[in-house]
């Protein structure tokens, strides 16, 4: 069988804030978040998310049931050590297991993660979240079945603020399979950068080896802060 039901990295909903994305000229102001005082930096969070999923382009998937994160903003622009850990993973349909290396069947960490605020359109101040390891460029690795998958690359995601102490992460899949959003804008300006291939799957031995393959998350998580913080920005013109 040679479908693996999306990998869930789930909502690698992991996280509310941050980081920008540099200042230039084209912007009218870099994103970032302020922190309530009389707290400071850094601010531990935690998360939640229910099912999500990583599909590749090729058709592989793996899916989970439910996430869990944690992890801190160290900055108004960046959040570090982001663990997220997903529960209830299967592939071939649900027919087989998934879980990372010293991890219970059904149980898969993440590798520490860094949190980018980025800017994600022009002309308006929607916000997301920039993810990636925090050393090196593998995001996880598991096992399904006796087919090991290496999940390596960036993930991106539109950031939501419900409350200064409450967000939501969207991670979102187009009917190509492709990560939607795709783009977001770039450190020196408004220009966009494509991150449609920035994320990548490679299954090895087991039940169904396959060739590296662009892949797209897909799933929402909810992050709670330990103390208020406000995003601001008005967006890139």
């Amino acid at each position: 069988m040679k479908y693996l039901k999306s990998l869930s990295l789930g909502a690698l909903a992991t996280l509310a804030v941050l980081a920008v994305v540099g200042a230039s000229a084209a912007s009218a102001s870099a994103p970032k978040a302020e922190v309530t005082p009389p707290a400071t930096f850094p601010v531990p969070f935690t998360g939640h998310g229910g099912a999500t999923s990583l599909e590749a382009t090729d058709g592989h998937q793996t899916a989970c049931t439910s996430i869990t994160i944690s992890g801190g903003t160290i900055s108004g622009s960046t959040a570090e050590n982001v663990i997220i850990t997903f529960h209830g993973c299967s592939a071939f349909s649900g027919f087989v297991s998934c879980n990372s290396s010293g991890q219970p069947s059904g149980t898969v960490v993440t590798t520490p993660l860094h949190a980018i605020l980025v800017y994600l359109e022009t002309g308006t101040n929607k916000k997301g979240l920039l993810l990636k390891p925090m050393v090196g460029t593998h995001i996880m690795t598991l096992n399904c079945g006796g087919t090991s998958i290496a999940v390596h690359g960036e993930v991106l995601a539109e950031l939501v603020e419900k409350t200064e102490t409450e967000y939501t992460l969207h991670f979102r899949r187009l009917t190509n399979r492709h990560p939607s959003p795709a783009l977001y804008l770039n450190p020196t300006g408004c220009g966009h950068v494509s991150t449609t291939e920035a994320l990548k799957a490679t299954g090895t031995g087991g039940f169904t080896p396959f060739a590296t393959s662009p892949a797209g998350l897909e799933g929402t998580a909810t992050i709670t802060l330990s103390a208020q913080e406000k995003l601001t920005g008005a967006g890139c013109s």
